[in-house]
């Protein structure tokens, strides 16, 4: 987090860290509750604090620990009656903030007027696609409508131009039928 290397006591607020974990998270695809089945066999939704910085550094291994002890105590529990004091984190909690970031709206069933947010709205996105936007906009326009007059009189379908690359496995880089291409690659192909 920012920051952290002016002041060694500086410590990141919870909201900044569960931001990032949320990013992390969104460009992975990746279920948080999974890590956690195994040390809740009460299905309580509570944790030990090893047991979730455990669960913490699967979810997200480059976390740094200060930052990992910030969450831990932002979602410890007081102990009352019905919270003791060894699982005393609330993992589901961590949880359903974390799916969030999906789009995933708790009890919806009970509010079906609430507007659900989009998957992703509301993070940074720093890894992530980001249209860049055009520096003349007219000229981008006209450049646009001259490749549509282009495809519809030579009766081409870009999509069926790309369509064997998309099959190819020689990108790395790019999963197959992601709907990307090397900017090379779309050169040689476009008609």
């Amino acid at each position: 987090m920012a920051g952290c290397d002016q002041d060694p006591e500086w410590r990141a607020p919870p909201e900044d860290v569960l931001l990032a974990v949320k990013d992390h998270m969104y460009l992975r695809r990746a279920r948080a509750k999974d890590c956690f089945c195994d040390f809740d066999w009460l299905n309580c939704g509570r944790c030990t604090k090893p047991q979730f910085l455990r669960a913490l550094k699967i979810l997200y291994p480059g976390l740094p620990a200060g930052d990992a002890n910030t969450l831990v105590e932002h979602y410890t529990l007081t102990p009352n009656g019905r919270v003791t004091w060894p699982r005393n984190v609330a993992y589901s909690k961590f949880c359903t903030d974390v799916e969030n970031a999906f789009g995933l709206e708790p009890n919806l069933e009970k509010r079906p007027k609430c507007k659900v947010k989009a998957p992703g709205e509301g993070l940074p996105c720093k890894r992530g696609y980001v249209p860049g936007q055009p520096e003349d906009k007219e000229k981008f326009a006209h450049t646009m409508v001259r490749i549509a007059v282009l495809l519809t009189t030579k009766g081409f379908e870009l999509e069926s131009c790309f369509t064997d690359v998309y099959r190819s496995d020689g990108s790395v880089l790019y999963p197959r039928n992601c709907g990307k291409i090397l900017q090379g690659v779309f050169m040689q192909y476009f008609p």
